[in-house]
Parts: structure tokens; C-alpha cells; sequence
């Protein structure tokens, strides 16, 4: 009996295997940065409110001249 089909469909099950559970792990990160970057997000919002609106678009990025 040849085992070359066996070995072929072996890595190929194992190979499937790694893939998923990368993919899963890289989707608990995605997941885990779009609630870090909603939480940032409410906390700029907020001190904008707390401050007076944005101070950049105001006074621009340039410290004031001498």
C-alpha cells in the first residue's frame, strides 16, 4: 500500500488545523483592538466636551511665534 495519500491528507488536516486556530487568535486580537479604539475614542470625545471642543483644529500644530 502506498502511503503517500495518507501522508498528503495528514499534513493537510494538521496544516488546516494550525490555520484555524491562528485565525481565531488574530480574530480575538481584532476584536480586542476595536473595543481598545471604541473605549479611546469615547475618552477623546469626552475630554473634547471637557475642554471646549478641539484645540487643534484652532490653533493648528505650530507652537505660537516668539
Amino acid at each position: 500500500m502506498d502511503y503517500a495519500p495518507l501522508l498528503i491528507l495528514a499534513v493537510a488536516v494538521v496544516g488546516g488545523i494550525v490555520v484555524f486556530v491562528y485565525l481565531r487568535r488574530l480574530k480575538q486580537a481584532a476584536v480586542q483592538a476595536l473595543e481598545v479604539a471604541r473605549t479611546l475614542q469615547a475618552s477623546m470625545e469626552s475630554f473634547r466636551a471637557t475642554t471646549g471642543g478641539d484645540q487643534a483644529s484652532a490653533h493648528g500644530d505650530d507652537p505660537p511665534p516668539r
